[in-house]
């Protein structure tokens, strides 16, 4: 699916709440997309791609809950959920160590190294260039190079009727190389890498060129 945004986070999370008939309730929704590729010998061997999102709510009756997770979320997959965990929740045995959901918090703002759209943006593509930006030199030096690079965004948010509703989004990109020639002995290097302006050599070279 599309990354969500802050908004649909909140559009997504009241809905949930909207549904709930239980004397406490609190709504998450973790979502993450991203892929990878993988070379060895100075060739692409394997490359993949991840795109899930989870909503979990929970709802309590006293010390009482209920869990219960759902990926589809129109109104009717929603409440069902909803309705299932309030079911379990009637079911559980009590929890001596039950803590009552919290109110609104006060949260450190976010760095604004956490996120950046040219990150989350990436494609199979661009992927496939960081990686010709690690083989070619290799090649070029006789050496044999292998590595993993891999990039993802993810975001997450919760809410509960007591006005407690943080966001955020965060994002990855790191790619692990060796190399190793006949004459030396073989090199790792891992570095992550999140700024905006970064191209596929740049991220190559700055592992490759150590």
């Amino acid at each position: 699916m599309a990354e969500m945004t802050d908004q649909e986070m909140r559009k997504l999370l009241e809905r949930a709440l909207s549904f709930s008939k239980a004397e406490a309730f609190e709504a998450n929704i973790f979502g993450g997309r991203g892929g990878n590729i993988r070379y060895a010998r100075n060739s692409v061997s394997t490359a993949g791609a991840n795109d899930d999102a989870t909503l979990v709510v929970q709802s309590n009756f006293g010390t009482r809950t209920g869990t219960v997770t759902a990926n589809e979320f129109d109104d009717a997959s929603i409440e069902r959920a909803v309705r299932r965990s309030e079911e379990l929740a009637r079911l559980a045995p009590e929890d001596p160590e039950f803590m009552p959901p919290l109110g609104p918090q006060q949260y450190v703002a976010p760095s604004p190294l956490a996120y950046t759209a040219a990150t989350a943006a990436i494609t199979p593509e661009y992927r496939a260039r960081v990686a010709g930006a690690s083989i070619n030199p290799a090649s070029a030096r006789d050496c044999t190079a292998a590595g993993f690079f891999q990039d993802g965004v993810n975001w997450q948010g919760m809410m509960n009727p007591k006005q407690l509703g943080p966001v955020m989004q965060t994002l990855d990109r790191v790619l692990s190389h060796w190399r190793a020639a006949v004459t030396t002995a073989p090199a790792f290097h891992s570095r992550n890498h999140s700024s905006s302006n970064a191209t596929p050599a740049s991220v190559s070279i700055s592992v490759f060129g150590q």
